[in-house]
């Protein structure tokens, strides 16, 4: 069983100094037998909004936690679906440039 969700650090660059990016993520889990046209109904986003890095081309993180994980269960196989998106037309993004997303790390919490 989860014991809360899941938290998720994102790693991503720009070539803006300043202003700040908001980051949303959210999951969906589906079946090891679903079919790849199934389109899982995913949770509520997070969101996280964290300012450039000061140096252009450097990268920063921003971390989420608590992601929710409903629908996912340890007690059967299950593929986990990521959704992590850059939400540039909120008014907290203000990063005038490109936000490169790199990749994610992921922290599943678990019953013991």
């Amino acid at each position: 069983t989860t014991t809360g969700g899941m938290d998720i650090v994102l790693y991503w660059t720009t070539t803006a100094t300043t202003g700040n990016a908001k980051w949303s993520g959210s999951t969906a889990c589906t079946a090891v037998d679903a079919t790849a046209t199934d389109d899982p109904a995913f949770n509520t986003a997070n969101t996280v909004t964290t300012a450039a890095p000061g140096i252009a081309s450097r990268v920063q993180t921003s971390a989420i936690a608590g992601l929710p994980t409903t629908g996912c269960t340890t007690a059967t196989k299950m593929l986990l679906h990521l959704k992590v998106f850059r939400d540039g037309a909120d008014a907290a993004d203000t990063i005038a440039a490109t936000a490169r997303f790199i990749g994610a790390e992921l922290t599943y919490r678990r019953a013991m």
